[in-house]
């Protein structure tokens, strides 16, 4: 992916055009779009240059992310955005749509609602064998927290998305391919062993897929 690349949502929308979040500029081209302020700005350019570094190190090529900056009252809001395609012989992806809304309080922490929602699917066809296995499904996390903020927001934000994201990630692959496991188990009697392979083997392929998220040594 190329870092001029973004994604385009309804948070860098508007009209029929939306906002680079590397260059602020609406695409097709609008003078009058929303533009986060000054201090915001700076802000939305930090988080997407760390989200560039933490999709490289947990989710490798074939990702693409995207953090949009917004006020609302008493502080900010921001969507970080992060799209992970499978590609090869199991095609796939992992969509996760991280809302932060931050509350900025004088004299006390700063309040941070970190709202997650993360969408899957893979497919495995089999053409030799004759068959096809989809898996798809979504999973949405809450986690509220007051934390000091005297360095700024920028790593208390990506400490709180990372811990997020791991733990849906562990569960995601308890929930389905744990199920997996139990399907195959159910089926054993009405599918050659062949084909019962394939299935325990597709299994492992995609746990082990998603498991590369883990960040290199």
């Amino acid at each position: 992916m190329k870092k001029t690349d973004f994604i385009i949502c309804d948070y860098n929308r508007d009209g029929d055009s939306f906002r680079s979040p590397w260059s602020n500029i609406y695409y097709p081209y609008i003078s009058d779009g929303y533009l986060p302020p000054i201090q915001l700005r700076t802000i939305e350019e930090e988080l997407n240059s760390a989200f560039k570094i933490y999709t490289d190190m947990y989710y490798g090529e074939n990702t693409l992310s995207s953090v949009y900056v917004w006020d609302i009252d008493n502080g900010f809001a921001a969507a970080i955005l992060i799209k992970k395609m499978l590609k090869g012989e199991q095609t796939g992806c992992w969509d996760a749509i991280n809302i932060m809304e931050v509350t900025e309080r004088i004299g006390r922490p700063s309040h941070y609602k970190l709202t997650t929602t993360v969408m899957t699917w893979l497919v495995q066809n089999n053409e030799e064998e004759g068959f096809a296995m989809n898996l798809g499904g979504s999973i949405m996390r809450q986690k509220e927290d007051d934390i000091a903020s005297d360095n700024g927001h920028v790593v208390n934000i990506g400490q709180m998305v990372e811990a997020m994201e791991n733990n849906i990630r562990q569960q995601i692959d308890g929930i389905y391919f744990g199920k997996t496991r139990d399907i195959v188990n159910g089926i054993r009697s009405l599918t050659s062993l062949s084909q019962k392979k394939n299935f325990s083997g597709l299994n492992a392929e995609l746990a082990g897929a998603l498991s590369k998220r883990k960040p290199a040594e």
